[in-house]
């Protein structure tokens, strides 16, 4: 019955729906992450001196198994979920059954690390927003946040070994890839989409939360480019594997560049491509090809619209 019921449900409905099934999924994780990990890491994981302790190695391994715990039940759970009561059929709702054309797949890689200098451009731009003198409370709230975002994203690419690299490839890019793609756009994007009545602010919509959700302010214009060129890639494609795929590359190219990275110059030294006099011809390149790629990207799957 509330299968039939939400079937035909409005935009609103479906969002309300979708905002309420997100916080139950989330808290039935916490509370059978807490079980487990009271019995993996065999102590209190709830000290607070634990999980502020950077220093300490079972912290670090306490936080990505959160991590790891939260993202499965905030993005990857609800979207399945929410599939079947939408429509019954979570596979065909998630156009997870959908592949695109194969020469995508090549491309959408491509495209990804050719818009590195495009994305840090951006960045840096971002990085020099200052808002009015009476909101100075919030941008210094922000800039915390920030540096705490940042201290802990350090933590979570540190690793040792193989081993480690491979840990931090599945919770930074594999589980983000597979789940913040079946929220932002196989969900949200389209019940925004249905709400607008508009496929282009419907994309736009869905990134903006999906850059917003992150609360990392001063990389709030890469992320939200980003939202947008995975929103188009779903919308060409109708498959959720090419926006998957495209943000797999991203957030793997970080992560595997931080591994092998010999000091902070090699990782300091990419994040400024684009964004010196020196580098701003790689800015025009990476812009121009990005948006090739991207063009040829729509003539390959525009026959799918």
């Amino acid at each position: 019955m509330l299968k039939a019921l939400l079937k035909n449900s409005s935009p609103v409905i479906r969002l309300i729906v979708t905002l309420t099934v997100i916080v139950i999924s989330l808290l039935v994780f916490v509370i059978i992450g807490l079980i487990f990990g009271f019995v993996i890491f065999k102590t209190n994981i709830l000290n607070p001196e634990l999980l502020t302790n950077y220093d300490n190695p079972l912290s670090v391994h306490v936080l990505k198994y959160f991590q790891i715990v939260q993202s499965i039940g905030l993005f990857v759970v609800p979207p399945f979920i929410l599939g079947y009561l939408f429509t019954g059929k979570s596979f065909d709702f998630l156009k997870l059954n959908n592949l695109a054309k194969p020469l995508s797949f090549i491309l959408v890689p491509l495209l990804i690390i050719s818009s590195v200098p495009l994305i840090n451009f951006l960045a840096d731009i971002n990085s020099h927003l200052v808002l009015p003198d009476f909101m100075s409370g919030i941008e210094q709230w922000m800039k915390s946040s920030e540096e705490n975002a940042a201290k802990i994203t350090k933590i979570f690419l540190s690793a040792n070994g193989f081993g480690g690299l491979m840990l931090n490839v599945f919770m930074i890019a594999l589980i983000p890839a597979v789940g913040e793609e079946l929220l932002f756009r196989g969900v949200l994007q389209n019940i925004f989409v249905k709400w607008t009545k508009n496929i282009h602010w419907g994309i736009f919509i869905a990134a903006f939360v999906f850059s917003f959700i992150h609360f990392q302010f001063y990389g709030f214009l890469p992320r939200i480019f980003l939202g947008i060129i995975f929103g188009y890639l779903y919308f060409w494609s109708k498959s959720l594997w090419l926006s998957m795929l495209g943000h797999f590359i991203n957030n793997g190219f970080a992560v595997v560049v931080s591994y092998f990275a010999s000091d902070q110059m090699m990782g300091d030294k990419i994040d400024t491509i684009g964004t010196t006099q020196q580098t701003i011809i790689f800015t025009i390149l990476s812009t121009i090809i990005t948006f090739g790629i991207f063009y040829i990207i729509y003539k390959k799957e525009k026959g799918r619209l």
